[in-house]
């Protein structure tokens, strides 16, 4: 707009480490070969400080003292079940809907007040991971060629749009329609991760976003690949200067990933954004880039064949 300037609203602060190690660990006489390469690293940032001396600006998910990818929300404690209906009674809620974290308090005893709403919002994560790095082993003998590449990410949050019911069409509460499996709660089934199914989210308006939240924790293969370079001795008789056949596998699959096992879907993100906390009609998100998993296209597994000629 006219008149519009960019100024510098705050402080932050940022560090990290990377290591990488490289390693000849066997190499023969027997034309046989292994190294291996290791890539860790890790980085942190803080908000320290908001133009305005106030310590957080709720709209825009900027919180002072907190990573710029935290995340504010209600905290869900699991699903209310059958034995705890009195206690979800006070909450207006009955078993198999969702069960929110009071942590408002009263000021004079700090004790739950007996109500769910803004005031029980808090920093319940943010997208950082604590560690993430790559781990490549290359093996070699005779003409042969052979790699793998492993990467893993350690902590931090991911937020999984296609399991927030009003973010996605892929989770429709009432438990009917096509859409992503899930447990949903039932008298016979007392889950923890989904409510029972409902044709309204009504109580359940003020929660459906913490359906979303997930370790983001995982250890992948990324690729595997084999290849075969003709000698030379093959090499005159084809008369080129140098032919090597390859195969290749891409996005391999999943050693270890909570999410992975409990939903089936790739735990990488597919975009970042705040899509993931906004709730229409509620502030419920801001600018910060926390990774989320939409309906947008996964990370596909590819095979590749080819080879290099040189004449």
């Amino acid at each position: 707009m006219a008149g519009a300037f960019t100024t510098n609203v705050g402080k932050m602060q940022n560090y990290g480490m990377e290591l990488s190690l490289s390693s000849d660990n066997i190499r023969s006489t027997n034309s046989f070969s292994w190294s291996t390469d290791l890539n860790l690293f890790f980085n942190k940032n803080k908000l320290t400080q908001l133009s305005g001396n106030i310590d957080r600006n709720v709209g825009n998910q900027l919180f002072v003292g907190y990573s710029m990818t935290s995340i504010y929300d209600y905290q869900k404690l699991g699903i209310w079940q059958k034995n705890e209906a009195a206690q979800a009674a006070v909450y207006g809620a009955v078993p198999g809907q969702i069960k929110l974290a009071d942590v408002s308090g009263s000021a004079s005893d700090g004790k739950p007040d007996g109500k769910i709403d803004d005031n029980d919002r808090m920093i319940i994560g943010n997208s950082d991971a604590k560690l993430q790095g790559g781990l490549t082993n290359r093996f070699s003998y005779k003409n042969w060629d052979f790699s793998v590449v492993a990467y893993a990410r350690f902590g931090g949050t991911l937020i999984s749009q296609i399991h927030q019911p009003l973010a996605s069409y892929l989770t429709i509460q009432d438990g009917k329609r096509n859409g992503i499996k899930v447990d949903y709660w039932t008298p016979n089934n007392p889950t923890n991760w989904f409510p029972m199914p409902s044709a309204s989210m009504s109580p359940q308006s003020t929660a459906w976003t913490t359906l979303g939240y997930y370790d983001a924790t995982f250890v992948k293969i990324r690729s595997i690949n084999l290849g075969y370079t003709f000698n030379t001795s093959q090499l005159r008789i084809l008369k080129a200067q140098s032919i090597r056949l390859y195969a290749t596998i891409d996005n391999v699959g999943y050693l270890y990933s909570p999410f992975k096992r409990q939903t089936g879907i790739d735990p990488e993100g597919t975009n970042t954004g705040n899509a993931g906390v906004s709730n229409p009609g509620n502030i419920r998100g801001g600018t910060n880039a926390t990774i989320t998993i939409s309906a947008a296209t996964p990370p596909r597994r590819t095979f590749i064949f080819g080879a290099n000629i040189n004449f």
